[in-house]
């Protein structure tokens, strides 16, 4: 039967050693071959950078959904292998810390192979914070809520190494990414503020609004559309809920879908239906509105 489950997404690659980006030869290094762009969408703060020339070009792509650290990568080139699954090795120069992720096939413009990575990545982690949150997803499905990740720590990337068996080993030379992360926070500020929450009393949450039962259990084999399901239809949707000062769900926003749109009619109608929360509060403990963010993958 097929089977729907809330969260996979959010799980963290394993860690690895730095023994874990391939010892071969030396990766290439690819030079930015395109200045930072950066989009004010309507429900998300898109960013990106194209990387080498000709066949070696390799387009980053980052989406930010609100104002939390976790990235939505993929990127995009002719040397990157279509129509396969697998697994990336990311290391975030000039950090030892390698994670190992996932990412699924997708095809961009110009018929372009891309990898779009499954979990959300952030510019900045410990290999203890990636354990627990991995610990804690594997536990009930929840989030472990991370330190910040720092304008000095943005500001002290270098480039991205990445390795795997579907792209070739190699380097992106990002430099710094401090002035280009500052343009994002602006941008998330911006979308908070068109989405009616207080921007500046968002700043200082004390707690970001919880789930007080596990988001593994708000969706469930029914919600499954079921002519989708018996052709083995497979989907992913990107959620965002908005949360009152009582902890009640009063909105459902598909912010990214791989479609069909019954997928999304069906995400939004058993998370309005199951979605418990306790509210956020302000610095000095206050209840008040905030939001949720998570996805939904629909697979056989």
């Amino acid at each position: 039967m097929a089977r729907a489950c809330v969260g996979v997404l959010v799980a963290v690659g394993l860690s690895l050693p730095m023994a874990g980006i391939a010892k071969e030869k030396e990766p290439q290094r690819l030079s930015p071959s395109s200045p930072w762009n950066v989009h004010y969408a309507d429900d998300s703060c898109r960013f990106g950078r194209s990387f080498g020339e000709g066949d070696q070009r390799i387009m980053f792509s980052a989406a930010r959904y609100d104002d939390g650290d976790d990235l939505r990568i993929s990127f995009y080139g002719k040397s990157l292998k279509k129509n396969v699954d697998g697994e990336l090795r990311v290391r975030i120069h000039p950090h030892d810390h390698v994670k190992k992720l996932m990412f699924y096939p997708a095809t961009g413009s110009n018929d372009l192979p891309a990898l779009v990575l499954t979990p959300s990545v952030r510019l900045y982690d410990t290999e203890e914070a990636d354990k627990r949150r991995t610990d804690a997803f594997a536990a009930d499905g929840s989030n472990y809520q991370s330190p910040p990740v720092t304008p000095e720590q943005e500001a002290a990337i270098t480039g991205w190494e990445l390795s795997g068996k579907f792209m070739p080993h190699v380097v992106l030379e990002t430099g710094s990414m401090g002035a280009v992360m500052a343009t994002v926070r602006q941008c998330t500020d911006q979308l908070l503020g068109e989405w009616g929450l207080d921007v500046a009393r968002h700043k200082s949450l004390s707690a970001r609004a919880q789930p007080i039962t596990s988001p593994a259990s708000w969706m469930t084999n029914d919600d499954y559309p079921r002519h989708l399901a018996e052709r083995g239809v497979r989907g992913i949707v990107n959620f965002r809920l908005m949360i009152d000062a009582d902890g009640g769900v009063t909105a459902c926003h598909i912010q990214q879908s791989t479609r069909p749109a019954e997928f999304d009619e069906a995400a939004c109608k058993g998370l309005m239906l199951r979605a418990k929360f306790k509210p956020a509060l302000d610095a000095d403990g206050q209840p008040m509105p905030s939001f949720y963010r998570n996805s939904v993958r629909f697979m056989m």
